[in-house]
């Protein structure tokens, strides 16, 4: 997962701004912290009658699905809450309108966005919860997802999505590095009996179309390694492959029209990083950083 934003989601006086300040200090800056996204956008709208949740809903549920984003709700007790507004006080919002909120909060999480999705971390407050307390577990939450592997990390959306089906999934990971430990490439899927004949397909055909165009067989000339032409397209499930070397970092981008999340993603999965390092060894990039880009079209758990 290529998390890049931490979102603090909760109502006022729930103690975003403060685990604000110890968040960056625990992370060294490394994650872009912000205070409220989509999901309070979704929740004030409801709350306000306005006529675009649906608008918010949707761009949460974008947010969710290309795994750049770890949502923290913070959810105190009301009584949590009510003592920090008569301690400060607050300009916008009373002891019951500020409960009201946090209750909107705590209905959504505990009916809809559960903590079962790998992104969205749910932290229940009382009066004994210290500041470090929270760091922590958001913490442990950032190392669990980072060191899952992206199949699994797309599976357990959808399943707790709660539907058959989600589309227009995308996740970036790094696939070779010279300065990290990643995880160890599956060699053994090559001969994965279900899948055997259409990995061999598709390598052979990505494998030729970057040789060809390196010799120039194909109309165009003689291609660079730079080129923008490395091109496989398909009818199967594993639909388009794309790749782009700029700054000494080469880019696969993969697109599958569909995806079995349940039985067959893990395995594409990992034939598509053995693809990434296939089109480095055709191409003699020998040290370079290999990411792969994927999106899923339909992401479902039934044919």
């Amino acid at each position: 997962m290529d998390l890049k934003y931490v979102v603090l989601e909760g109502a006022d006086c729930s103690g975003k701004t403060t685990l604000f300040e110890g968040l960056h200090a625990a992370t060294n800056y490394k994650y872009n912290i912000q205070d409220r996204s989509n999901l309070s956008m979704y929740i004030h709208s409801k709350l306000y009658e306005r006529n675009d949740s649906n608008t918010w809903y949707k761009e949460l549920w974008n947010e969710l699905k290309s795994f750049k984003t770890l949502y923290v709700v913070l959810l105190p007790e009301d009584d949590v809450i009510r003592d920090r507004i008569a301690k400060r006080g607050d300009d916008k919002q009373t002891p019951d309108s500020a409960v009201n909120i946090n209750n909107e909060f705590r209905k959504l999480c505990n009916f809809h966005f559960r903590d079962m999705f790998p992104n969205i971390l749910v932290l229940n407050i009382d009066s004994n919860t210290t500041n470090e307390d929270l760091i922590d577990t958001i913490c442990n939450r950032i190392y669990t997802i980072s060191n899952t592997t992206a199949p699994e990390l797309i599976k357990s959306l959808v399943f707790a999505s709660g539907k058959n089906e989600l589309t227009d999934i995308s996740l970036r990971r790094k696939v070779f590095s010279m300065e990290e430990k990643l995880q160890p490439i599956m060699w053994q899927v090559l001969n994965y009996p279900p899948e055997k004949e259409y990995y061999d397909k598709i390598r052979t055909k990505m494998i030729r179309k970057i040789e060809k165009e390196l010799y120039g067989i194909g109309g165009k000339g003689v291609q660079k390694t730079d080129s923008r032409r490395f091109i496989f397209s398909g009818e199967e499930c594993i639909s388009f492959i794309h790749t782009l070397y700029r700054e000494n970092e080469l880019n696969v981008k993969a697109v599958m029209r569909s995806s079995n999340v349940y039985n067959t993603l893990w395995a594409d999965y990992e034939f598509l990083r053995i693809i990434c390092l296939d089109i480095a060894n055709a191409l003699n990039i020998q040290k370079s950083e290999i990411y792969l880009d994927l999106e899923i079209r339909s992401a479902h758990i039934n044919p």
